[in-house]
């Protein structure tokens, strides 16, 4: 049994994605394929017994058979895992051991998702499970390679690669150039570019309106359908095709008393129409949105703080919807090298 810690360099850098994404991947190949999650955050309570929204995902995707719960076991916030390390730590690592065993049972690879970024922490428990370490990295314009080399360097023996996730495409051969051959002279491989994809960064219709607290109107079937892109109805309705007629698969966000930008916007590529201010529709739009099965939400807040709210949402989307899953693995297949990968963890290809 081999073991893989995927951990990142910051937030929303694609741990679970990249989980998913490789467990898909080998189990194709035959292999058996476990996950685990360590530890993970303290949301209301220690006795909270909600079950970890990643794991219960990944158990879905991976069609794995040991309930939500086995899979991320253990409630801890970051200070009271340190304080557990400081105090109890023997105990701590026979208790994550024990909990890995039980699901490492009959497995060719066992995917440990890291439950915050790259940390001593990290650097433990894949000493504590014999793993080795992915490292994914979320591209930002001033990233250096020096900067990675630095943070990767604790854990250079452990590590079987590195990806970079989340780049502009016109940036791709750029990142090759001045990251990935740098990292590769200091025995740091880069197992993969990954180009900025729409389609993964996109929420599910019900997952926005309930973000916003709000409530579906209607056509509640095409509540799953994935909205990429968000616009606002602003405009004169002379001009109101025109513009919702720029972007696909969109959220329109306007006030609940403009029934002539509403029409306009259903007329065209909408997911969700979210009307502000706490107005419902006339029934005539009502009717018409339900003939189109486009949707219609009602919130309280005023347009500029929806759109306020949405903007601090997009960027920590999670990978939670299985309508990416197609696209992740075409993305595996055209960006990822498996073989290292393979080679690294003592896999044959």
């Amino acid at each position: 049994m081999t073991a893989l810690l995927v951990t990142s360099c910051g937030e929303a850098a694609g741990k679970s994605t990249f989980c998913v994404g490789l467990g898909r991947y080998l189990q194709a190949q035959g292999r058996k394929v476990g996950y685990f999650k360590p530890f993970r955050r303290l949301t209301i309570s220690a006795e909270d017994e909600t079950p970890d929204e990643d794991a219960l995902f990944i158990k879905k995707m991976l069609a794995l058979e040991e309930e939500a719960k086995a899979l991320a076991p253990t409630i801890l916030n970051a200070q009271a895992l340190e304080d557990a390390l400081r105090q109890r730590g023997d105990s701590l690592i026979s208790q994550v051991q024990g909990n890995f065993n039980s699901v490492a049972k009959n497995k060719d690879v066992v995917l440990v998702e890291d439950f915050q970024s790259l940390s001593p922490i990290s650097q433990q428990l894949a000493q504590w499970l014999e793993a080795k370490i992915l490292l994914v990295v979320r591209y930002r314009a001033n990233l250096a390679a020096d900067e990675l080399i630095a943070a990767a360097e604790p854990i250079k023996g452990r590590l079987a690669g590195i990806v970079i996730s989340v780049v502009p495409p016109n940036q791709i051969e750029e990142v090759w150039t001045s990251l990935a051959f740098p990292l590769g002279a200091e025995n740091m491989k880069v197992l993969g570019v990954f180009p900025e994809d729409r389609l993964l960064f996109t929420l599910s219709v019900d997952e926005l309106v309930r973000y916003l607290g709000g409530k579906i109107l209607n056509s509640s079937e095409a509540s799953q359908e994935l909205v990429e892109n968000l616009m606002v109805g602003a405009m004169v309705v002379d001009n109101a095709m025109n513009y919702f007629q720029v972007k696909a698969n969109k959220t329109v966000i306007t006030r609940g008393d403009r029934p002539d930008i509403q029409m306009a916007a259903i007329e065209t590529s909408t997911r969700c129409l979210i009307l502000t201010g706490n107005i419902s529709p006339t029934p005539h739009v009502l009717n018409y949105a339900t003939e189109r099965g486009v949707p219609i939400a009602v919130v309280a807040e005023d347009t500029l703080a929806t759109i306020s709210r949405l903007s601090d949402i997009f960027p920590r989307i999670r990978f939670h919807q299985e309508k990416k899953i197609p696209q992740l693995g075409r993305l595996m297949n055209q960006y990822f090298n498996f073989p290292a990968l393979f080679q690294a963890l003592g896999l044959p290809n």
